[in-house]
């Protein structure tokens, strides 16, 4: 019985199984191999995701066998990983090791606690010097407004005397301190003088307190009604007033005024506009020497933006005219006039129709050479008087290209026909770069023969190089700095100084070194004749 029963159940699972295989269509074995292999890959991911730098799918033998032995070894450790080593647990720190670290941290916290303690004494230090400092400046302010100056120059000379600028110099605070010691008592003096002294000593009084430019221009507008003989010094005078309260020192150690005119009132900007229009009319030249300020500020600058504001093109024209004749004084002159000649240029064919007088009489005005002015209206300064010689060749400016040449030449020929020597010189450079006709030295050395014999400075200097360097057709040599050393002979120490600038800080190219050693024996020459610049000018030592 139990024989049978066995037997049928055989029977039965045989019969089963083979009805499964039949209907996937698959035989025994190949559904024991997809089982095998299904098994395979889930060990496989699982051994995977704890490493991403395995790859996820096979791509090669060698893949392949790092994917079997690493999803074998986390099947046998159940999906969790190998195995981790063992801790190795380091050594305690002894008692003397653990005392020498808490030093360590004691001197750390202690030295960064005086440096805490060390920055929080300098800041305190700095606000109580400030805080000094300014109690000191508004006391000054009153003292120089009690005598009976402007509030923009008992301000102005506060700051001068106690100057937030801790890098001033000893010697130069001793001398602002004692310039307005003198002017605190010239003025006071002054005051009350006016109704009884002499202009001479009354002027000599007012010389003294010059810096502080209104009130020294009220004073002279007191002398002048007082002493109306004396009308055209004191206008002279007024003008030196307009200068100083519109910024402008160049002395030695100066006293900077230009908080007199940012404490302006607009009724003194009008106030002192309108009498620079007026003094322009009788003494225009030194008119324009009131405007060369140390900051670029002027009346003519601010009439010439109200102008503009208001479109008023022909005010704009004779502004920019006046302008344009402002000297050259000062590092800040270019970018404080540079507007001026722009609006110039800008007006097509204006000065290209001006004869060479008119060039003469701006270069005039301005302290330059007219060949210079034509040259440098604006941004770009043009060397127009200077020619080099590097590696036997010619060079001058490489801004002086067609488009220059095409506007400019007619106007440095006009000069050069009118016997200007700048113009002469101009045109020798021009010749010597090739730019009037390919191979012009010759006629670069008969223009610059010309402007030299004309007392031209620059066209000495080219000669100079010129034969220095040894070129094909060079006049003699020895001839050349004979004529040079006769014509330094008879400059003024201020022109040996500029010649001697000329060549230590111009002087470029083939025998460079030989130029620069003349020129320091040259600015030896002129600091030996009295000129200060020439004294502190560290290339001349």
């Amino acid at each position: 019985m139990l024989r049978s029963f066995l037997l049928i159940a055989l029977a039965f699972c045989l019969f089963h199984l083979s009805a499964r295989a039949q209907l996937s269509g698959k035989t025994y074995a190949e559904t024991k191999r997809e089982q095998a292999n299904a098994q395979y890959n889930k060990n496989y991911i699982e051994g995977t995701k704890y490493n991403r730098n395995t790859p996820s799918r096979s791509s090669g033998k060698v893949d392949d066998e790092a994917a079997r032995a690493l999803a074998e070894k986390f099947r046998h450790n159940a999906g969790k990983g190998p195995a981790a080593a063992p801790k190795v647990e380091a050594p305690k720190p002894t008692a003397e090791q653990l005392e020498l670290q808490k030093q360590e941290a004691d001197r750390k916290q202690r030295e960064d606690y005086q440096r805490a303690q060390a920055a929080y004494q300098r800041q305190q230090s700095k606000q109580e010097r400030e805080a000094a400092r300014k109690a000191a400046r508004v006391e000054y302010f009153t003292e120089m407004k009690a005598i009976g100056l402007t509030e923009g120059e008992a301000w102005c000379f506060a700051i001068n005397a106690i100057p937030t600028d801790a890098d001033r110099d000893a010697e130069w605070n001793w001398n602002v301190r004692k310039k307005l010691s003198a002017l605190k008592d010239a003025y006071t003096r002054f005051t009350a003088a006016r109704a009884t002294g002499t202009y001479v000593e009354l002027a000599a009084l007012a010389e003294t307190f010059k810096i502080a430019g209104y009130s020294y221009l009220k004073a002279q507008q007191f002398l002048a009604t007082r002493f109306p003989e004396k009308t055209a010094e004191t206008e002279r005078a007024q003008l030196v007033g307009l200068f100083y309260f519109y910024s402008g020192t160049f002395e030695r150690h100066p006293i900077y005024t230009e908080a007199q005119y940012a404490n302006r009132t607009p009724a003194q900007v009008a106030e002192l506009e309108a009498l620079f229009l007026e003094l322009y009319t009788r003494h225009p030249e030194a008119a324009l020497q009131s405007c060369a300020t140390a900051e670029g500020m002027s009346p003519v600058h601010s009439l010439y933006s109200k102008a503009k504001e208001k479109g008023d093109r022909d005010a704009q024209l004779r502004l920019a005219e006046l302008g344009f004749r402002i000297p050259e004084r000062g590092y800040k002159w270019k970018d404080a006039c540079r507007e001026f000649p722009h609006h110039l240029t800008n007006l097509t064919g204006y000065l290209e129709g001006k004869p060479a007088a008119y060039w003469i009489e701006v270069g005039k005005a301005q302290g330059r050479d007219a060949a210079t002015v034509i040259a440098d209206r604006g941004d770009q300064l043009i060397e127009i008087e200077k020619a080099v010689v590097k590696g036997g060749k010619p060079q001058i400016d490489a801004d002086i290209d067609e488009v220059f040449l095409e506007r400019w030449m007619p106007s440095l020929q006009k000069l050069a026909a009118a016997g200007d020597p700048s113009g002469l010189n101009a045109l020798g450079v021009l010749s010597f770069g090739g730019k009037i006709r390919r191979s012009g030295r010759k006629e670069a050395i008969a223009y610059w023969q010309q402007a030299a014999a004309a007392g031209y400075y620059p066209a000495h200097l080219n000669l100079l190089r010129y034969t220095a360097a040894g070129l094909k057709d060079a006049p003699d040599k020895t001839t050349v700095m004979q004529e040079f050393l006769a014509y330094t002979s008879q400059a003024t120490p201020q022109q040996l100084y500029k010649i001697a600038r000329a060549l230590v800080d111009g002087s470029q190219g083939d025998q460079e070194q030989e130029l620069k050693e003349l020129g320091k024996v040259l600015g030896q020459g002129a600091a030996a004749k009295g000129v200060q610049e020439a004294k502190e000018y560290y290339k001349f030592k």
